[in-house]
């Protein structure tokens, strides 16, 4: 009863949103193009989810249309990310090879994207997008301001969907009005910011750094610009309060500690920090002290042990327990090692 009572209801959602659907019969027409996607890799749900979110599919022709799409997909490289585009974006379908997709396809690989099939599962609507009016101009404005295209289309292809004069310039004119120097060095590091609301995201968070005391704050941007992408309650305030309350850090050590703010205070920095201060790891009178050579090296404690990956974390605190570890890490060059946890160990943060 419940599985024909959610039947019935998906079919009223299809006719409101497609009334044709009536007239389509179950036998010759649905049930081939619902099995052809299954084949494809989606299961019963994502295939229910796809005809939900665009229904007109069930009007196209399979052979001379759905499955020529498809094929056309596959030749130019989107095979492996077939299932993906088609959850997230359906209507490619009704593009057309000659006027939409191929001229499209064709323009964004003359810029020498690498990975065209994981940057069109990023968002495969970008494939709806106006090619004159929308693509080349966001492209012709990067290269204006000389940043490298494909560094920001690759792992962001969403700029493609932004305004300019409503979005972009204004991003890029805030974050010069807080002092950042270089704002498409910024972007270029995390280019989401772009999409990020300015009145209700962006300033808020500026105003909570600026309200605990942060002087640089476009160091720490710098540092990690993924602190512009934290929630201000819910994650940002929260950090910064435990940061610079019980850890001990001061206003201008944040920077050296910014990829800190993209671990999980609750699961990884509170448990660690309480962990390592009472087997004693943290030198007394170094979360205290005002000496710079003591400031230094209880910053670079903390940071090294809270990067680590959970079982290199596990290697270390039994290295320091069993007496060898404390050896070990007087041993480490300071700042060749911060430098190595900022940049050639990825695996250290989780």
């Amino acid at each position: 009863l419940l599985l024909l009572l959610l039947l019935l209801l998906l079919l009223l959602l299809l006719h409101k949103a497609y009334p044709q659907l009536l007239g389509l019969r179950v036998d010759s027409n649905m049930n081939p193009k619902v099995e052809y996607f299954k084949s494809l890799g989606l299961s019963n749900e994502e295939t229910a989810s796809v005809i939900l979110r665009y229904p007109q599919l069930l009007g196209f022709s399979l052979k001379e249309n759905i499955q020529v799409k498809v094929e056309y997909l596959r030749q130019v490289g989107f095979g492996s990310s077939m299932r993906e585009i088609l959850i997230k974006f359906p209507q490619i379908l009704s593009l057309s090879i000659d006027e939409n997709l191929d001229p499209k396809i064709s323009y964004l690989r003359s810029l020498a994207v690498k990975n065209m099939s994981a940057m069109v599962r990023r968002c495969p609507k970008m494939l709806s997008y106006n090619l004159d009016h929308t693509i080349i101009p966001k492209v012709q404005l990067l290269r204006n301001l000389n940043v490298s295209v494909v560094a920001i289309i690759e792992p962001y292809p969403q700029i493609f969907g932004l305004s300019i004069k409503h979005n972009i310039l204004p991003k890029i004119r805030y974050l010069q009005s807080i002092g950042v120097k270089d704002p498409m060095r910024l972007i270029m590091m995390t280019p989401q910011v772009l999409s990020l609301n300015i009145e209700r995201t962006l300033n808020p968070k500026i105003e909570r750094m600026k309200a605990a005391g942060v002087k640089d704050i476009p160091q720490l941007l710098y540092a990690n610009p993924q602190v512009l992408k934290l929630n201000s309650e819910r994650n940002l305030v929260p950090k910064l309060d435990f940061l610079l309350g019980p850890m001990g850090l001061r206003t201008n050590e944040l920077q050296r500690c910014a990829a800190i703010f993209s671990l999980s205070l609750e699961k990884r920095i509170q448990p660690r920090f309480a962990q390592i201060e009472e087997i004693g790891i943290l030198e007394k009178g170094q979360k205290t002290s005002n000496n710079q050579t003591e400031r230094h090296k209880y910053v670079l404690s903390l940071k090294r042990w809270l990067l680590y990956s959970e079982p290199r974390y596990q290697k270390a605190l039994k290295e320091v327990m069993s007496g060898r570890g404390r050896k070990l890490i007087s041993s480490i060059d300071d700042q060749n090692y911060c430098d190595d946890i900022d940049g050639n160990d990825h695996n250290m943060i989780k």
